[in-house]
């Protein structure tokens, strides 16, 4: 076997034992999630027969009971403890508790009184009341120990909350009378659909603190999932699918705050009114509709094109948005959400179809979640969700992990891909270094010998007699044509070495006495301009503060704009000045001659731009070299129409 067929091997198994371990990680952190949330753990169920619960005899340490069974059953009314006294309740139906009423026949929107006696060797105990749709009262041996919303015979009077509470009681006698007022007018649910839990006040509550503990850590870890995907989304990573997923880590952490029997109905004193019951349904398809597009971008599903992927996306449209209104039907619930899971359903067996799915594991493993997501959902909603405690954050918890490890893989990559790619910009930095460092030694070593080949054949120029004759003509013109050949060479050479220098330059600098470069400056280029007939000056104030640079390329700079105003300007004026600001000193060249060229305005400054027929490396140069220095550079019209030109230095001190 070769060593890459083992080193591949090896990866293989690294990413196979990787994976097994988070998988194992995440399941095993969803069963303590399901065990220690919705488990109903440390409870019986109670069953009453004939409006009667008999608990004497059972032990309540450490047990809680349910209030389920037969109980007595007035569909329409409205009845009070007093009614009950007085004998007008008239005759009973019994009906089986939790479960709706419509289940058992009778009409969805209207209003009923429950009435339970319960026996019991305790002498004080307490009631978990559960969420009751959509309004409620409760009262126990006479005594109004719970309402929420208005209950109403009439839908004019009605006003509808859902709320919890832990009320606590006295018995009589070893008896109480637990008696309780529904109304839903406006629901697709109705009557005592969840448990009722008695027990002693101590065990109760511990249990429902122990519980609403874990769903706030659930919550709070959702929080902070989504808090960190949207601060990598908003850094550095700006890639969609890291918003897409802190809006669904929001989304849900609000969803499970206003879920049924959770935070919301116990801590809000009013309870989950109409308008908050709105909105944690429009969470459903919002969270929903958030899924689906984590899904298109993390298997890269594209719409097809043309009328087929406007069919899709009305499909999508009415699945997750359109069905908001069926809420209000009986049954619209759970067509509801059959409507929400169906692009999932779909988008699931897409995924299978992708070669994503095969081809990484981690993928297949975020299909799992969201078949689990969608089967989960309806075993809890139409079998387990009446006996469960806040069934649905397990499937949430699974599929949030599984994106989770997505992005973490995702992220993983990119970092390594981030260090590969510096690594290979270090590698091309010091290739690039190189490379400068050699072509500044060549330009050196060239310069030499074209100097002495230029003065050599000046020499020859001038020692060659003035002979007339045809090969001394042919002479004297080679001669000159080498002459001026050898000089674009130098000159080449010179260009070559200034960029050198510009490229390999590491800012470390000196300060420098700007009035002395500047003359040093004009006192070269003076013989330069009296040969071109135009006048060079100095306007320079008495002083001016140093400024950090590199003698050398500062020199460069201004022999290169120097010599632009002075080829630019004949029987004219070129003057240099500078002036001192708060942080910087700005030189100017200016000259009063041609101007600048209409066709290179804006490009004055471009590499191989040139108006003169040149390399046009000159003024490129020449920024490189201020930009270098930390300073601005610029060409506009003079005043008296040639050009001026503008550059800054920072100042030392």
């Amino acid at each position: 076997m070769s060593l890459t067929n083992t080193y591949d091997s090896g990866a293989f198994s690294l990413k196979r034992t990787g994976f097994y371990v988070i998988l194992c990680g995440i399941l095993v952190l969803c069963a303590a999630v399901f065990y220690f949330l919705s488990y109903p753990y440390d409870r019986e169920l109670g069953r009453a027969s004939n409006g009667t619960l008999d608990l004497r005899g059972e032990q309540m340490n450490e047990t809680l009971f349910t209030l389920g069974g037969d109980w007595e059953f007035y569909y329409g009314k409205l009845l009070t403890p007093a009614d009950f006294a007085s004998g007008e309740a008239g005759d009973f139906e019994l009906i089986s508790v939790p479960s709706d009423w419509s289940r058992e026949g009778y009409p969805l929107y209207g209003c009923a009184t429950y009435r339970l006696k319960l026996k019991t060797d305790e002498s004080s105990l307490a009631l978990f009341v559960p969420e009751i749709p959509n309004a409620s009262a409760v009262f126990i041996n006479g005594e109004t120990v719970f309402r929420a919303g208005t209950v109403s015979s009439y839908s004019e009077g009605f006003s509808s909350s859902l709320r919890n509470e832990l009320v606590t009681f006295e018995t009589s006698l070893g008896e109480a009378e637990i008696i309780i007022q529904a109304a839903n007018f406006n629901w697709a649910e109705s009557g005592l659909r969840y448990d009722l839990l008695v027990g002693r006040a101590q065990v109760l509550f511990r249990d429902q603190i122990a519980r609403r503990i874990v769903l706030a850590a659930f919550i709070g870890a959702v929080l902070l999932m989504g808090l960190y995907h949207a601060a990598l989304f908003i850094s550095n990573r700006r890639e969609k699918i890291y918003a897409v997923f802190a809006l669904i880590c929001l989304v849900q952490a609000v969803r499970f705050f206003l879920e049924t029997n959770g935070f919301a109905q116990l801590l809000l004193p009013q309870g989950m009114n109409a308008a908050l019951l709105w909105v944690y349904l429009s969470l459903i398809p919002l969270g929903t509709a958030l899924i689906v597009v984590f899904t298109h971008l993390a298997f890269g599903i594209k719409f097809p094109p043309g009328r087929r992927g406007k069919l899709w996306k009305g499909f999508y449209a009415l699945a997750i948005l359109g069905c908001a209104p069926l809420v209000i039907l009986k049954g619209g619930v759970y067509i509801m959400a059959a409507l929400t899971f169906l692009p999932m359903v779909v988008l699931f067996i897409a995924g299978i179809r992708s070669k994503k799915a095969t081809d990484k594991p981690f993928m297949g493993l975020y299909l799992a979640a969201i078949g689990l997501f969608c089967v989960w959902g309806v075993l809890t909603k139409l079998i387990w969700g009446d006996r469960l405690y806040m069934a649905g954050v397990v499937s949430n918890l699974f599929l949030l992990l599984s994106q989770c490890v997505l992005l973490a893989l995702d992220y993983g990559r990119a970092r390594r891909q981030a260090a590969e790619l510096a690594a290979q910009n270090l590698f091309l930095d010091n290739l690039l270094l190189v490379k400068t460092q050699y072509l500044a030694n060549l330009t050196r070593e060239m310069k030499t010998p074209l100097t002495v080949i230029s003065l050599n054949l000046q020499r020859a120029l001038r020692n060659l007699p003035e002979a007339e004759g045809v090969g001394s003509a042919k002479s004297r013109e080679s001669l000159f044509l080498a002459k001026e050949e050898t000089m674009k060479v130098a000159e080449l050479a010179q260009t070559a070495l200034d960029m050198a220098l510009v490229e390999e330059f590491d800012r470390v600098m000196t300060a420098l006495d700007p009035a002395s470069l500047l003359r040093k400056s004009a006192d070269e280029f003076r013989p330069l301009a009296d040969e071109r007939g135009c006048s060079l000056t100095l306007s320079l104030p008495t002083k001016l503060p140093s400024v950090l640079g590199d003698a050398t390329l500062l020199a460069r700079a201004m022999s290169n704009l120097l010599s632009n105003a002075i080829a630019a300007t004949q029987q004219g004026r070129v003057e240099i000045s500078a002036e001192a600001g708060q942080e910087f000193v700005t030189v100017s060249v200016t000259d009063d001659g041609a101007g600048i060229p209409e066709s290179l305005v804006g490009h004055e400054f471009d590499r191989g731009v040139s108006g003169s027929g040149g390399m046009g490396l000159g003024l490129y140069i020449t920024r490189e070299i201020i930009r270098a220095h930390g300073g601005t550079i610029r060409l506009s019209a003079s005043a008296s129409g040639g050009t001026k030109a503008e550059f800054t230095l920072r100042m030392a001190n």
